[in-house]
């Protein structure tokens, strides 16, 4: 199987994976509480799927290309992103424990919690996107 077609394919599912654990999350937040569980093992895959998708899209990308250049961009943005968003889970986390629940800073911290997550998803689908409208463009790929 040619390289950009197992981009293509992988970065598909991952888009798949993004979109379901969106929509999981969403139920979970709604007050379907028995979709807490699926969407917290769809964020775990999704955002492992995702960070899969960056090592083996930067190994295989052009980087002297224009196009190559703004997905490279985009990965690096996801990544600091990824950093910054389990920064704030930990965060959300340790606010959880030690704050009392009608606190300002806990309820923050939950807020920006649910940001992290989908904002992670939004990014996941943006990178994946990016690769999926690119993947047949001559010169982007190595």
């Amino acid at each position: 199987m040619e390289r950009n077609e197992i981009i293509k394919y992988y970065s598909y599912g991952a888009l798949v994976l993004n979109i379901l654990a969106i929509i999981f999350n969403l139920l979970g937040y709604i007050g379907l509480t028995l979709m807490k569980l699926p969407g917290i093992l769809l964020f775990l895959v999704a955002a492992g799927v995702d960070l899969g998708l960056i090592y083996i899209s930067l190994s295989l990308i052009n980087r002297l290309d224009p196009i190559g250049q703004k997905i490279k961009r985009a990965y690096h943005i996801y990544l600091i992103f990824f950093l910054l968003a389990v920064l704030m889970l930990f965060g959300n986390s340790l606010t959880y424990s030690f704050f009392p629940v009608a606190d300002l800073l806990r309820d923050l911290t939950y807020i920006g919690s649910i940001l992290a997550y989908f904002g992670i998803f939004g990014l996941g689908i943006l990178t994946t996107w990016l690769n999926i409208q690119n993947i047949n463009r001559k010169g982007t790929w190595k």
